[in-house]
């Protein structure tokens, strides 16, 4: 898949209340320069640490997409390359942007790579990945889409996933399924859906105290806002 070269920047735009005042203002707060990331495309998300989280769609390490985490003064880290696996086994592509979850990593997809069965509709480059990823950059490949050989699984995500208060995630492929026009995933009543192999989310003790410690965290930026 061919990626045209461009350079795109992340910002802050803050608006001076009340509304009626004219007083706006804009700050850049990093320039993409493609070996750092390229075409950011999904959103931002903030982690427990006060950074901000996302994904480039190419650039990075490899030129194929990258994760990275960015200081609210701007001070940008590269802490995932995709493809950095033989074959890209760990994805590429990552259309979507990240979901931090209560254990406090972020998880999220990819639109190729991975170890998928290679078909005609999936051929040797994969369809598609779920991953996990820790804010230091610990990745881990979790589920390769087309894993088998009709794709009744999916393939080609382009969106992101969600976390549901029963601590599951939730998403969908644009591809693949029983009629070929893509799947929902992990739908209560829907058959079938759940992800083959997917792993179970951490406990739910855990999960209380990390939403916890989310909540505290949060007061304390609002207090130095």
């Amino acid at each position: 898949m061919k990626i045209s070269r461009c350079i795109l920047s992340i910002f802050v735009f803050c608006v001076a209340l009340p509304l009626t005042l004219p007083a706006q203002t804009f700050n850049s707060l990093y320039n993409f320069a493609g070996t750092d990331g390229q075409s950011p495309q999904g959103p931002l998300v903030q982690g427990f640490d006060g950074n901000l989280y996302g994904t480039t769609l190419s650039g990075g390490a490899n030129g194929v997409g990258s994760i990275f985490k960015i200081s609210p003064s701007g001070q940008l880290t590269t802490i995932y390359s995709f493809c950095s696996r033989p074959h890209c086994v760990d994805g590429d592509l990552p259309y979507a942007g990240l979901v931090l979850a209560t254990n406090g990593n972020f998880y999220g997809t990819t639109y190729q790579g991975g170890q998928s069965v290679v078909t005609k509709t999936c051929p040797t480059y994969g369809c598609g990945t779920v991953f996990e990823v820790s804010p230091t950059g610990a990745f881990k490949s979790l589920y390769s889409f087309c894993a088998a050989s009709d794709c009744s699984d999916g393939l080609d995500p382009t969106i992101g996933l969600i976390q549901g208060i029963d601590g599951n995630f939730y998403g969908a492929t644009t591809r693949g399924g029983p009629n070929s026009g893509g799947t929902l995933l992990h739908a209560p009543g829907v058959q079938s859906l759940r992800w083959p192999g997917w792993r179970d989310l951490p406990r739910a003790e855990s999960q209380r105290r990390s939403v916890r410690n989310w909540r505290r965290g949060s007061k304390q930026r609002r207090h130095h806002l």
